[in-house]
């Protein structure tokens, strides 16, 4: 199928079977709804359905069927634990609105034993399936997964999730979950996995946002570790965000996170460093295609609007309207922000 091109579609949903993770035969009547997928959001998916049934809590698995002349395919776009519906009254009829958490809700409700670490050296791919082992879901990771270069230890209040979120937050390897519900743990991206052009695929909407947020772009940052304190500065000439390039200073306070054997200098400077090169971010709409998700690397080609170059997926949401249409924001792609630092 040519996803480029028009297709018509409707959504369908099913129950699954959490011991078999497959689909069970109980149909769920979709009215309206909607998909969300967020990197910066603890749970990284989720969805809002309305619909004629009551679900209670239930595992649901939701698909877009999509054809285009003789062809047709069904596209899982989510799969998760369905929660707490309201319900609305329109005379007779009724209306179960329900909110649909990812797999990692699992991973989110469970805390870790008092006095858990992840010690330095550890591998970060069995590490993060086995704080996830309660799920039921498959979970992949890549064996060339790297070795943790810092200890972490969980207080009385972190969950399974907290202490993979802080595994993955400096590191190159990311995890997705895909439309099943699966879970895969990986190196970023490194590779395009979609071209947007106005010439080869002209299927983003008139409506973008260019954004680049310098402004409160500090050059210099004050850190500690809760006993030292360390001040370092941006002084290169060829930043455009230095202090000799902006004419004044911009100053900031930021916590310590020091990697095992890290001086407080060293974590300053790269802090800074990382504070001193805001990214570029694009909000646009554009046609669906399946097996984009987040993390993955789009090329846009619109010389025009100067959108060039390769950007990283952050966000994505579409509703259950015609289409599927889908309302994305990207990042730019810069290979040495990819440092592992974990």
């Amino acid at each position: 199928m040519d996803w480029g091109k028009g297709f018509t579609s409707k959504i369908v949903a099913v129950k699954v079977d959490p011991d078999t993770w497959s689909d069970t035969n109980e149909q769920i009547p979709i009215i309206s709804g909607s998909v969300t997928r967020g990197s910066g959001d603890d749970l990284m998916q989720s969805a809002n359905i309305e619909t004629s049934i009551d679900l209670g809590e239930s595992w649901i698995r939701i698909y877009l069927i999509a054809e285009q002349g003789d062809e047709k395919e069904r596209v899982p776009l989510f799969t998760g634990l369905c929660a707490t519906p309201k319900t609305s009254y329109n005379g007779n009829a009724m209306t179960f609105s329900a909110d649909c958490y990812s797999v990692l809700k699992v991973a989110a409700d469970l805390l870790l034993p008092l006095g858990y670490f992840a010690q330095n050296g550890m591998q970060i791919g069995p590490l993060i399936k086995n704080l996830l082992s309660d799920l039921p879901c498959s979970i992949t990771y890549d064996d060339e997964s790297p070795n943790l270069k810092k200890t972490f230890v969980a207080d009385d209040s972190t969950t399974n999730l907290d202490l993979i979120k802080q595994i993955l937050e400096k590191s190159k390897w990311v995890l997705d979950i895909d439309g099943m519900g699966n879970i895969s743990i990986h190196e970023k991206p490194m590779n395009s996995s979609l071209l947007l052009s106005s010439l080869d695929n002209d299927v983003v909407g008139l409506e973008v946002t260019d954004s680049r947020d310098w402004f409160d772009c500090p050059n210099v940052l004050r850190v500690s570790d809760g006993d030292r304190t360390v001040t370092v500065q941006n002084d290169d000439i060829d930043s455009p965000y230095s202090i000799t390039a902006r004419g004044r200073k911009i100053m900031k306070t930021e916590s310590a996170s020091l990697n095992d054997n890290e001086t407080l200098e060293h974590c300053a400077n790269r802090l800074l460093k990382e504070a001193s090169r805001p990214l570029r971010t694009i909000s646009y709409s554009r046609r669906f295609y399946p097996d984009i998700n987040l993390n993955d690397i789009v090329t846009l080609k619109y010389p025009k609007q100067n959108l060039l170059g390769d950007f990283r997926i952050v966000s994505q949401s579409f509703d259950f309207s015609y289409g599927c249409e889908v309302n994305e924001e990207v990042t730019e792609y810069r290979e040495d922000d990819d440092e592992d630092d974990n």
